[in-house]
């Protein structure tokens, strides 16, 4: 509360007798008290009380005023007359609070005491007892704490599935009873559900995410028994997982950003094309789009990729040329580092290909780049939460029957830190890199003592001279790998071809082309156009050959 210079208030102008520095200090020792009592005493001794010499009988009140208030500007000896209205202004409190004041005050209350919530002239009220007994009821209840959400959530959960709100309430109910030997009659649903969810720290469903099969085997078989022989890995499974979680939070803290750009990718479930509310849709092979997600941890942008089948395949090549297009857009001269992120899918993310392409990366543009992978069964990275967006608005729409009107929800799905940046993959970004980058490099890195095998390492850095770092664990224990050939810079240059597209089959397509008559002709000349074309070369997807005016149902 700021303070206020009063400028107006009775024709006496209290205000012109005290200044604004004299408003101001009153002000202060009035908002600086703590308690609402001791508010309540000042303004008590700003007031006086005086046994009014006259009655006014022309009108009456159902209860006369005992007694003529006046209001005074204090200050340790010094004190000054003035109106109520000032007073009020000054203070910035309302006519109500001085009504109250004074009415405790003529009822024999010379020292104010705030009594709000201490009467007893509530008969519904749930006494503590009750609240305490609710709290062991709920922990009389199987429930286990979550390993997979402990550092987002302390609450802990209950083990039978079938449980809810309303059987809670159902089961405290008969608890009550057995305890006390009564039943509970004050105590309504609605009044329970409500301190469940304010008060409670229970919950009826364990998060979901990065649930890893290792964890749930070793829990059932250690519960059976505690000394199984699973006890050790176990332990050293949530140690090696705990160091990633520390590893990567470092990674992603305020001052990993300064010098890294942290890129963190993967590939969403494949979409259907068309997605549609027939039951033929069930038995008949469909085209799949493809969704790769490259999320920018420096600046919050995140980048959807996508191609259909028949374009392109979905392999390390894809994946190294939309990781290029994300750095050509985002590296800054800044920048001394690359960190990736991703699971270690052998296909896509984890593989010779992708040791080639960053290697080169690193050679040709002088920075470092360093991929870390998780351990097992511990992978949830952003792009699922990213993927879960507009997954959330697919789940509602029944139809979808081209690129375009996926692309429409892609849109819309985010908007906060800023909108997805949706792009074309298979409008030239699609090259070749294994082909391109096998005759620069070793087929797989060279080490005289050490064979390189690169589903063992956690992780991988690249230096600027065409070498990769491995490592088994997330220590700082590397093994040096080589890579390129020609010493320590790629001395040539080389050709990069699109990727070559793949037919879809001729039972695909006859299916694809049954399920036609389900589409508006707009949309089924967009699948003359783009899918069932012999001429299989790269289009735009977002061709005007879909009329936008024409709706389905």
């Amino acid at each position: 509360m700021d303070f206020l210079r009063v400028q107006s208030c009775c024709q006496l102008k209290c205000y012109d007798i005290i200044d604004v520095d004299k408003q101001k200090s009153f002000f202060l020792n009035f908002s600086e008290l703590k308690t609402k009592n001791d508010k309540d005493n000042f303004i008590l001794r700003c007031m006086e009380a005086h046994v009014p010499k006259q009655v006014n009988t022309t009108y009456k009140r159902k209860t006369q005023a005992l007694y003529s208030w006046k209001y005074y500007w204090t200050r340790q000896d010094e004190k000054l007359q003035v109106c109520m209205t000032f007073l009020l202004s000054v203070l910035q409190i309302g006519r109500k609070r001085i009504r109250t004041i004074q009415g405790k005050f003529s009822k024999g209350q010379s020292i104010m005491h705030d009594q709000r919530g201490k009467h007893t002239n509530r008969p519904r009220t749930i006494s503590d007892e009750v609240w305490q007994l609710v709290q062991v009821h709920w922990a009389s209840i199987p429930h286990t704490e979550s390993h997979y959400s402990s550092a987002k959530s302390s609450k802990k959960y209950f083990v039978n599935p079938e449980l809810n709100v309303k059987k809670v309430y159902k089961l405290f109910q008969k608890y009550y009873e057995s305890v006390n030997g009564r039943q509970l009659s004050n105590l309504k649903y609605r009044t329970y559900c409500r301190y469940f969810q304010n008060k409670s720290d229970y919950a009826f469903r364990q998060p979901r995410t990065d649930v890893c099969d290792f964890c749930t085997e070793c829990k059932i078989k250690l519960k059976m028994d505690p000394n199984d022989s699973c006890k050790t890995l176990f332990e050293l499974h949530l140690r090696r997982f705990q160091k990633y979680k520390e590893m990567k939070a470092q990674i992603l803290s305020p001052s990993g950003f300064e010098d890294n750009l942290v890129l963190e990718f993967d590939f969403a479930q494949n979409l259907a094309l068309p997605k549609l509310n027939v039951n033929r849709q069930y038995y008949s092979r469909q085209l799949s789009l493809y969704v790769f997600n490259v999320h920018v941890h420096n600046n919050g942008e995140s980048f959807l990729f996508y191609f259909m089948e028949h374009e392109a395949r979905k392999n390390s090549d894809a994946v190294c040329s939309m990781l290029y297009e994300t750095i050509s857009r985002q590296l800054l001269p800044s920048h001394k580092q690359i960190v990736l992120l991703s699971d270690a899918a052998g296909g896509q993310n984890k593989n010779g290909t992708m040791v080639q392409f960053c290697s080169y990366i690193a050679n040709s543009l002088k920075v470092k780049i360093s991929h870390l992978f998780p351990v097992r069964g511990h992978s949830y990275n952003i792009c699922d939460r990213n993927f879960g967006l507009y997954g959330k608005i697919l789940k509602k729409k029944q139809r979808v029957s081209t690129i375009s009107d996926y692309v429409r929800i892609f849109k819309r799905s985010r908007q906060n830190p800023c909108p997805f940046v949706i792009i074309n993959a298979a409008n030239g970004i699609l090259r070749k890199w294994s082909t391109a980058l096998a005759q620069f490099c070793h087929k797989s890195p060279v080490n005289k003592n050490t064979k390189f095998t690169i589903q063992q390492f956690v992780q991988l850095k690249y230096d600027t001279h065409g070498n990769v770092l491995a490592s088994k664990s997330f220590s700082p224990n590397l093994i040096p790998f080589k890579v390129l050939l020609f010493g320590n810079t790629m001395n040539k240059t080389f050709d990069l071809h699109l990727m070559d597209g793949k037919p879809i089959t001729k039972d695909k397509e006859k299916d694809l082309k049954d399920l036609m008559k389900f589409l508006l002709p707009s949309k089924a000349k967009w699948f003359d156009h783009h899918v069932f074309s012999s001429n299989l070369k790269i289009t735009d997807h977002l061709s005007d050959t879909e009329d936008d005016s024409e709706t389905e149902y």
